[in-house]
């Protein structure tokens, strides 16, 4: 059995929690040492003198119950539940507290399903996160589906639109 089969035995346990969340006047209960290991932001809050180290129930007013449940679950079982989420929310409370791999895998979600429809809102995330990830791999998209579609007056737009990525990415 692998060890996050093992830690997903333990997210449905109440067995040997020590710390709580609340969200949204909910109570969810965890592991210190599997939060602490999985990630940073919370290792370094529980192994620093603050305040919100010592207490025994965390507050989480900037994300939504289902958000946090889905983050909680990806720490103890390194998979994300994309059904049951808002991308781009899991996306900013990955960044919040940096979780780089979660964050990463949010990235590739957007990645899968890019296409010209979607190109704004992709690119906005880019900026949104400062993800120069996003954005070379959206001027790369750009170069392949320019190249097809030369002298279309949609194309010529959509290649000022986003010269910056294209510029940016060429240097």
């Amino acid at each position: 059995m692998s060890s996050f089969r093992v830690l997903e035995r333990c997210f449905f346990s109440e067995k040997y929690s020590d710390v709580k969340f609340l969200v949204e006047n909910q109570e969810i209960l965890a592991h210190r040492i599997v939060i602490a290991v999985r990630c940073s932001y919370f290792e370094k809050m529980f192994s620093s003198g603050m305040k919100e180290a010592q207490s025994p129930c965390l507050k989480i007013e900037d994300f939504k119950l289902s958000t946090f449940k889905v983050f909680l679950s990806f720490l103890y079982t390194n998979e994300i539940k994309f059904k049951e989420v808002e991308i781009s929310e899991l996306h900013q409370l990955a960044d919040k507290y940096r979780q780089k791999q979660l964050i990463r895998m949010c990235e590739d979600f957007y990645l899968k399903r890019l296409n010209i429809r979607n190109l704004d809102k992709i690119a906005a995330l880019a900026e949104k996160f400062d993800s120069s990830f996003l954005r070379a791999e959206i001027s790369d998209y750009l170069k392949l589906y320019l190249q097809e579609i030369k002298d279309d007056e949609d194309m010529l737009n959509l290649k000022e639109t986003y010269k910056y990525l294209l510029e940016e990415n060429n240097e």
